[in-house]
This record gives C-alpha cells, structure tokens and sequence, in this order.
C-alpha cells in the first residue's frame, strides 16, 4: 500500500485483525485457493481453508454452515462485493471459534438488515484484496 500505519495490535481490535489474517494468510497450509464459480453462500456447507470467490456480488441471504473444530482457520477472499440480508445465517458444526472465521474483502461489505439476535459471524477486512 501506499500509507501505512502502525497501531499496536493489542489496543485496536482492527489492528489485532489485519495482523491475524496476514498471519493466517501466510500460512502455507492457505497458499491455495479452494476457488468457487458460486457466488451464492447460501445453501453452502464449508469445512476449513482458503475459499476464493471471484468478480461479482457475493450473496449470503439465507443460511451457510462452517464445519470444523476449534483450531481450524476459514478465510473467504472476495475479489468483489459482499451482500448480506436479514434472513442471513451463519451455522456453525463442531467447535468452530467465530474468532478463525475471516471475510477478506476487496471492495465493499453491505450487513444489510444482520439480525441482531443470529449476528454475522467473523472478522471483516475490506479493501485489502
């Protein structure tokens, strides 16, 4: 990038993300991309790993399940937008922290609507694609 700012991870919670998802994403173990055509989440059951999604609007307007234990780190790199509605869910199966869950996107992110009692599950990193 062309401006970069140091802030100590441990007195910003956005910090302390971007330096866990640089970390995640040089991992080895994620170098690959686990690409999908789908830009639908909906319906989609996703163990652990890289998930790339290509240009377009990716959707989650229903419910998506993550399947995995709790050490297990799931990234979903978007080269385009996220859109989610009220009616989206994110399930999670065996011990899935919420807090290995990142949504690494390269323009913009629209909760639209999140239900505030099933809340969007991750951390979000937008515009860094």
């Amino acid at each position: 990038p062309p401006f970069a700012t140091f802030v100590p991870a441990a007195s910003n919670p956005a910090a302390a993300a971007v330096l866990a998802l640089d970390t995640a994403l040089g991992n080895g173990s994620f170098a690959a991309c686990a690409f999908t055509t789908a830009l639908e989440m909906t319906g989609q059951n996703f163990g652990p790993g890289m998930h790339c999604f290509l240009a377009g609007v990716v959707n989650l307007a229903g419910n998506m399940t993550l399947t995995g234990d709790s050490d297990d780190i799931f990234i979903f790199r978007l080269q385009a937008n996220l859109t989610t509605s009220v009616a989206s869910t994110i399930t999670l199966v065996g011990d899935v922290d919420p807090c290995n869950i990142f949504w690494d996107v390269q323009t913009d992110v629209s909760l639209e609507g999140t239900n505030t009692l099933l809340p969007f599950l991750g951390n979000i990193v937008a515009g860094t694609l």
